[in-house]
């Protein structure tokens, strides 16, 4: 796969800027997968309680817009890896309040560090990641 960073935008806008790349927003389906995320998406500083929450927050790919609890990757891949922020109980009932979802790639003073949490589809978030297959005609943008 290639990734791509890219910043502030909101969530429907991130997976439109995505696919007009020719790919979809990020999708994780391991530990390994959710750390490189993380690690790639860093803004490579610590951040305060001073910001709204999407300050810390990437976009990844995995959506609930109808909010029912029925999360899908937008590229189609499975649903069969979950990190849900134990920090703010995410795991309880993640889909109530929010259609997208983020991964917190940079340590903050909340404790979910490289965990995920539901978020506004409005919020115009720091930063989001980019997948795309690998056929190295379509990795050169």
């Amino acid at each position: 796969m290639c990734y791509k960073v890219f910043h502030g935008q909101t969530c429907n806008e991130s997976e439109t800027t995505c696919v007009q790349n020719g790919g979809h927003l990020v999708s994780i389906h391991s530990l390994e997968e959710n750390v490189f995320i993380s690690q790639l998406a860093q803004a490579g500083y610590k951040f305060g309680n001073d910001s709204a929450w999407g300050r810390y927050h990437v976009l990844i790919g995995l959506m609930d817009p109808t909010l029912n609890g029925n999360f899908y990757w937008t590229d189609g891949s499975p649903y069969d890896y979950q990190r849900w922020g134990t920090c703010i109980g995410e795991p309880e009932e993640p889909y109530l309040q929010q259609g997208c979802t983020t991964l917190v790639a940079d340590q903050e003073t909340e404790g979910c560090f490289q965990e995920w949490v539901t978020d506004s589809e409005e919020i115009v978030h720091r930063a989001f990641v980019c997948q795309k297959s690998s056929i190295a005609h379509i990795c050169q943008n």
